[in-house]
């Protein structure tokens, strides 16, 4: 759980890891945005990772705000490719409304690899 400042109020970030799946309906109910991030080094579970938000997206309480789907850790040499991490994805085949949505970025949270990037998508979107 972090709370950050912003200039229209309060961020709070929490962090509702895959372990918490069964009890994420209890934290979705007040966000205004979301960001879902994808462990892209570890290719073996993003298949799962993608399963689990296209559910998230087909949520009533999420449908129609804004997601950032963040695919992390790019500078580990097992890393996916954006190029197949997007063929996983399939963003293009989703309800129009869902694709109007989203956002798609590649971060590296421990080199800040365009972690700056995040902060103005959430700034915007916020």
């Amino acid at each position: 759980l972090q709370m950050m400042r912003h200039k229209r109020g309060h961020v709070l970030f929490r962090e509702v890891g895959g372990a918490m799946i069964p009890v994420w309906g209890n934290y979705i109910h007040d966000c205004k945005v979301w960001m879902y991030v994808v462990d892209a080094s570890t290719p073996g579970t993003v298949p799962e990772a993608i399963t689990e938000l296209f559910m998230l997206l087909q949520d009533p309480l999420l449908m129609g705000k804004n997601v950032l789907i963040v695919f992390n850790k790019k500078d580990l040499p097992l890393v996916m490719r954006r190029n197949e991490l997007e063929a996983f994805l399939q963003l293009q085949y989703m309800p129009a409304q869902i694709q109007a949505c989203a956002s798609v970025m590649m971060t590296s949270a421990a080199e800040g690899d365009h972690v700056d990037e995040v902060l103005k998508w959430l700034q915007k979107h916020l």
